[in-house]
C-alpha cells in the first residue's frame, strides 16, 4: 500500500491479510484444502481423539480449549 500520513507522521502501511487457519488440523498458515497432516482435530476441545461433532464436552459446562495454546477460554456474549 505504501506510506500514509497519520497524526502528522508518515508511516508505512500494508493491506490487511487475515490469518489462515486450517479447519482440519487447526494449525495456522494454510487451509484445509492444502493440509498435509493426517490428524483431524476437535476444534472445541483441542483433541486428536475425536471430531467436534463427536465432542463429549461440547454440551457440558466445560469451556472450550484452544489447540494452539492449550488454554481454556470463555466465549464473550
Amino acid at each position: 500500500m505504501g506510506r500514509v500520513c497519520l497524526d502528522f507522521q508518515k508511516v508505512h502501511a500494508e493491506d490487511f491479510s487475515p490469518f489462515l487457519q486450517c479447519q482440519k488440523c487447526l494449525n495456522f498458515g494454510h487451509v484445509k484444502k492444502h493440509c498435509r497432516t493426517e490428524a483431524t482435530r476437535c476444534s472445541h476441545y483441542a483433541s486428536d481423539n475425536h471430531l467436534q461433532d463427536q465432542c463429549p464436552t461440547k454440551d457440558t459446562l466445560h469451556p472450550p480449549k484452544c489447540y494452539n495454546c492449550t488454554q481454556h477460554y470463555q466465549i464473550q456474549q
